[in-house]
């Protein structure tokens, strides 16, 4: 796996290649693949196309949650900076999942914030298949975020749950 994706789990991973690659659950995406649910490529915000780019630079939707992303040092948002260093790249992606823009990373971005919830109160949140109290913890968080769907086939917790959480090596 290349260096890029090391430390990062595999929703993680996944996203910085979306936003490397520009194909992502965007509106500007989406419309190109030619989605009915998307006859515009245009951003919320109406300034300009939905990409990732412009979700991390200028979409005024994100303005306040974009300041984490600024540099202390030189009190500028250096996007490259961010998507050329392992810990820039971490940062990012987990900014990315905390707007809650991605339907398809609402579950990961969910275990992730009670992950970091724990670690701060010192008891750290793995999945572990083997561990009650965790599968417990997992089933409330899959209940919260997902919701059947008529004339969808319900999929098992292990089949959701498995690849969002394990870290990429």
């Amino acid at each position: 796996m290349p260096e890029i994706h090391a430390g990062l789990r595999k929703a993680e991973s996944s996203i910085l290649t979306q936003i490397r690659t520009g194909r992502m659950g965007l509106a500007s995406f989406l419309n190109r693949a030619k989605l009915l649910d998307f006859p515009s490529s245009n951003c919320q915000c109406g300034q300009a196309k939905e990409t990732a780019a412009q979700i991390i630079a200028y979409c005024s939707r994100f303005a306040e949650q974009r300041r984490i992303l600024t540099n202390p040092l030189t009190c500028r948002q250096d996007v490259k900076a961010l998507v050329s260093s392992a810990a820039g790249e971490k940062s990012l992606v987990r900014w990315f999942l905390r707007l809650r823009i991605l339907p398809q990373f609402l579950f990961a971005e969910e275990l992730l914030r009670r992950e970091e919830e724990e670690e701060e109160e010192g008891t750290p949140f793995r999945y572990s298949p083997t561990t009650e109290k965790t599968v417990e913890s997992v089933q409330q968080i899959a209940a919260r975020v997902f919701r059947p769907v008529e004339g969808f086939p319900s999929c098992k917790l292990s089949e959701v749950s498995h690849g969002l959480t394990a870290k990429s090596e």
